[in-house]
């Protein structure tokens, strides 16, 4: 920026707002800031931005935001942003709440559909960090014979999310960590914070690839969120039709996929069958017989044609 368009900006200020004219001076003599900003009583507020590798576009070497996905100060030092703290990404939460504790699930395979536990707020702890992940659902049972035309998927995945929740030290937080979802409880349980000071809140992570559950409401900007990644829907079953021999026609139908997870878990694979259309047997036409599993935290399973395939179970970690 020239200097006249600061001196331009000195005289808006100074009209405006009187009281700048004791703390703001433009190229001072003796000092060597162009700009010098004082006070014994107030801050300096910089641009708050979310993300800022994401949101902001074609940033200069040198450009310094407050992150709010981190809680950090933010710089660009022309090819990558990273923390004051010398880390990048969310690395500047990790420095913020430098311990952790995780609670996992479980396979869908009773009621309820999640495992219950509590934690206790640690003294001096008034603000915790919390990384959720909803369980998946497991895959859908495939067609038993070549007539038919139901095209059936995966398992959909759990969502994650990442948020910031006030609480009080010596307060019991109950965790409800969802269960993935199996071929006789087709879908995984919902993943829940729930605090116990009044006012009692309540988070809960699912497959609702739309937000956060906050006391049973959806929230898209609820107050904390860092962020929100909807879990990948399953994927739909194909089919393809052959000819492997003069006579012999064959339909063959790949199950669909799991969806895949935050950050990167794979959502299991479908099986492959093969049906002789004559007589819509499949003996031994049988490519594969079993789907696999969606990885844990919260990926989908595999559609197949016996049993669906299993999906991951959900995961809640507490930051502080």
């Amino acid at each position: 920026m020239k200097k006249i368009d600061l001196v331009l900006i000195m005289l808006i200020l100074l009209i405006n707002f009187p009281d700048y004219a004791q703390s703001v001076t433009i190229s001072p003599n003796g000092n060597s800031a162009i700009v010098d900003v004082s006070s014994t009583s107030k801050g300096l507020v910089l641009p708050k931005v979310t993300s800022p590798p994401t949101t902001i576009q074609s940033p200069s070497a040198g450009m310094v935001v407050y992150d709010q996905s981190n809680a950090n100060l933010a710089y660009y030092n022309g090819a990558q942003w990273s923390n004051l703290t010398g880390t990048a990404g969310n690395q500047g939460l990790y420095s913020r709440f430098p311990n952790s504790q995780g609670f996992m699930s479980e396979l869908y395979n009773s009621s309820p559909s999640y495992v219950s536990s509590s934690w206790i707020v640690p003294a001096g702890v008034n603000q915790i960090w919390v990384e959720a992940w909803g369980a998946g659902d497991a895959g859908f049972v495939m067609p038993t014979t070549s007539s038919n035309t139901t095209f059936t998927t995966g398992g959909d995945a759990g969502d994650f999310a990442s948020f910031v929740v006030n609480v009080t030290p010596g307060e019991t937080l109950s965790i409800e960590v969802g269960k993935g979802g199996t071929s006789t409880n087709i879908n995984g349980g919902s993943t829940r914070l729930i605090t116990s000071a009044a006012p009692a809140r309540t988070y809960a992570v699912s497959q609702q690839r739309t937000g956060v559950l906050f006391n049973n409401i959806v929230q898209t900007t609820l107050p904390g969120l860092i962020q929100f990644v909807a879990g990948q829907d399953g994927g739909i079953s194909s089919t393809t039709y052959v000819q492997a021999g003069s006579t012999d026609f064959r339909r063959i139908i790949t199950g669909g996929k799991g969806g895949d997870s935050y950050p990167n878990q794979r959502g299991g694979s479908g099986n492959t069958i093969s049906y002789d259309m004559s007589d819509n047997s499949t003996t031994g036409n049988l490519i594969s017989v079993t789907a696999s599993g969606g990885s844990t935290p919260g990926a989908g399973g595999g559609s197949s044609v016996g049993l669906g395939g299993s999906a991951g179970a959900g995961l809640l970690i507490i930051h502080w």
